[in-house]
């Protein structure tokens, strides 16, 4: 099994109506996600499982290869502010990506702005990327299998845990990493990147509305 096999992304989702917090598990450089954006009030924040009883340590060779421990598992996250010449030009060109139509339709939007539209979205939008959340493997949850779908979080998975957890700040386009540190028996350091993506994340009603809005 690939290393990206061995891990997924996963969530507790809050709805505005019916289930109070759904469990969602993602597998990260899919096209599809419900992996859901923050909104003012309410941070909805997500972590990286491993899969039980898998390891991310790996021999570079299958004899006498050095074994490469890792000893952190992080997700980046850069947000595409259209006001910037380079990240509009990445939504108006992103490549074989997720949200390819949805970025560039996105641009497209931005062009048809007014000047004092596009003033004010960067008055109010500023840059706010998170730093990475780096965890130790093993301080990785493993797979959760909530009964119903529906998940709650105890205190001891908190404390045990919930130094892993990072969020998404808020609804738009993001370029992401799911990245993992490695030091090798000599001492030496690499970090490998498991996947990477431009994706539309948003609020979570709004993966029903596939409307595309700048914000």
């Amino acid at each position: 099994m690939s290393l990206l096999g061995r891990v997924r992304w996963e969530s507790i989702v809050p709805y505005a109506s019916g289930f109070t917090g759904y469990h969602h598990p993602e597998v990260p450089g899919g096209g599809l996600f419900l992996t859901a954006a923050s909104r003012a009030g309410r941070a909805v924040r997500h972590w990286t499982a491993l899969q039980p009883g898998a390891t991310l340590d790996v021999l570079d060779a299958p004899v006498n290869g050095c074994l490469w421990t890792a000893t952190g598992v992080g997700v980046s996250l850069r947000e595409l502010l259209p006001y910037e010449p380079a990240d509009l030009a990445k939504l108006k060109s992103p490549g074989s990506v997720a949200a390819e139509d949805a970025a560039k339709r996105a641009a497209t939007l931005w062009d048809l702005l007014s000047p004092q539209r596009k003033q004010w979205f960067q008055a109010a939008f500023s840059r706010i990327d998170p730093p990475v959340t780096w965890c130790p493997p093993g301080d990785l949850p493993p797979w959760t299998v909530p009964e119903n779908g529906v998940l709650s979080l105890s205190a001891a998975w908190e404390t045990a845990h919930g130094h892993c957890r990072w969020p998404i700040p808020r609804r738009g386009f993001w370029v992401w990493r799911l990245q993992v540190r490695y030091t090798s028996e000599q001492g030496d350091h690499h970090t490998l990147v498991l996947a990477d993506d431009l994706s539309w994340f948003r609020e979570p009603t709004e993966y029903l509305d596939q409307r595309i809005t700048i914000w």
